[in-house]
């Protein structure tokens, strides 16, 4: 007879092809039990081996397969929590590093603990030196602008710039300061108030011309009412002006220029013409006192009280 399986001839009597291996005919269907699993022998264990057709032990290899997935299972949750406790470790190190650096700033700080510093803007708040180790004049980070704060000239701070020059700002007024250019700006907290001073190399042929160049800059950007000074063959200008999108933002602008430097100085500062006349004296007493402050302003008084203020009252000569 021949095989069903694979067609080649066979003897009748087989129950089993010799070539395939498949049941011929012959083979009564037979029906097994499944062996209690703790009864079977080492041999019938042996038996139940499933071989592939290249000789590998399909069963060896499973168990194979599975410690090496076990075992990088296991390398990964190490890895995992060697990350973590490297992490937790690292975020100390940063706190602790902040904690020390934090301890030797306050150790550095005068009077007031509350200064807040800022090395991108170099920004200074919150002492109450007229200096600190960074060349910046202080101010308050908490204060708030008011203009009845500046009534007295003991409310005003002297300082003096690294450039040459000296000024004064009022106490308690303005609420950050920053380092620019020859000089220092000052801003407060209504968005308006502001004071920039600096010096800069004069890059004009003649002191006359300097003059004249810095008027005409003034006029593009602002709206000049008013020449106080305008003296080039001097080296000297001082303008009052307003914004010139806003006119309840007036400017005090004051320029003094050498054949080799310009200095500068700006005061701005909110006006509305609706304001009570004290309003309109406190702010005019300000800039009196900004201007007689300024080493070169060339005013020939010292800065004076605001009742003599009030009362036009010139005050002391220099």
């Amino acid at each position: 007879m021949f095989c069903g399986e694979c067609g080649k001839k066979i003897d009748d009597q087989a129950k089993y092809c010799p070539y395939c291996g498949s049941p011929t005919e012959n083979v009564e269907e037979e029906f097994f039990e499944t062996p209690v699993q703790d009864e079977i022998t080492d041999e019938e264990l042996e038996e139940e081996i499933v071989y592939t057709e290249d000789g590998s032990n399909k069963k060896g290899s499973s168990a194979t397969t599975k410690k090496v997935v076990l075992v990088i299972l296991i390398l990964v949750i190490l890895g995992v929590v060697v990350f973590f406790v490297w992490k937790l470790f690292f975020a100390k190190t940063e706190n602790d590093h902040a904690a020390v650096t934090t301890e030797a700033t306050v150790g550095k700080k005068t009077e007031s603990d509350d200064v807040v510093t800022d090395d991108k803007k170099q920004e200074a708040e919150g002492t109450s030196d007229a200096k600190l180790e960074d060349g910046l004049p202080i101010v308050y980070a908490d204060d708030s602008v008011d203009y009845s704060k500046t009534l007295s000239t003991d409310k005003y701070e002297v300082f003096k710039a690294d450039e040459g020059y000296s000024f004064a700002y009022p106490k308690n007024f303005y609420n950050d300061v920053f380092k620019i250019d020859g000089g220092y700006s000052f801003t407060g907290d209504d968005d308006v108030s502001a004071f920039e001073i600096y010096k800069e190399s004069n890059s004009y042929s003649s002191v006359s011309d300097t003059i004249e160049g810095y008027y005409d800059s003034a006029q593009s950007n602002m709206n000049v009412y008013e020449k106080i000074i305008y003296s080039p063959e001097n080296g000297k200008l001082i303008l009052a002006a307003k914004n010139k999108f806003d006119s309840d933002i007036y400017y005090y602008y004051l320029v003094k220029a050498t054949s080799d430097s310009v200095q500068v100085m700006k005061v701005t500062y909110p006006y509305s013409s609706s304001e009570s006349k004290e309003s309109e004296n406190q702010k005019n007493y300000f800039v009196d006192c900004m201007y007689r402050y300024c080493s070169f302003s060339g005013g020939t008084y010292k800065p004076r009280t605001y009742s003599q203020f009030k009362n036009d009252d010139m005050g002391t000569k220099k």
